[in-house]
C-alpha cells in the first residue's frame, strides 16, 4: 500500500507541476536567483557563517561544549 500511495503522490505532483507550465517554473527560478544573488543577502549569509564559526571556535574540548557567555562566575 505504501508504494501505491507514493506513486499516487508522485503522479499528482507531476500533473499539477505540468499544469503550472514551464513559464511559471522559469518565473519562480528567476525570482530565486535574484534573491540569492542579491548583494545584501550574500552579505547576511557571510555574517551568519562568520558568527557560527566564531561560536564554534570559541569553545574548546575542555569546555564540554559550553559557550563562554553561558558560564557563571563564582564569587
Amino acid at each position: 500500500m505504501s508504494k501505491l500511495m507514493t506513486a499516487g503522490v508522485f503522479a499528482t505532483g507531476y500533473v499539477l507541476g505540468a499544469r503550472a507550465g514551464r513559464e511559471r517554473y522559469e518565473e519562480i527560478r528567476r525570482a530565486w536567483e535574484r534573491i540569492t544573488n542579491h548583494p545584501r543577502i550574500k552579505e547576511i549569509v557571510v555574517r551568519v557563517e562568520d558568527r557560527a564559526m566564531n561560536a564554534y571556535n570559541d569553545t574548546t574540548p575542555s569546555d564540554n561544549g559550553a559557550h563562554p557567555a553561558n558560564r557563571t562566575k563564582l564569587a
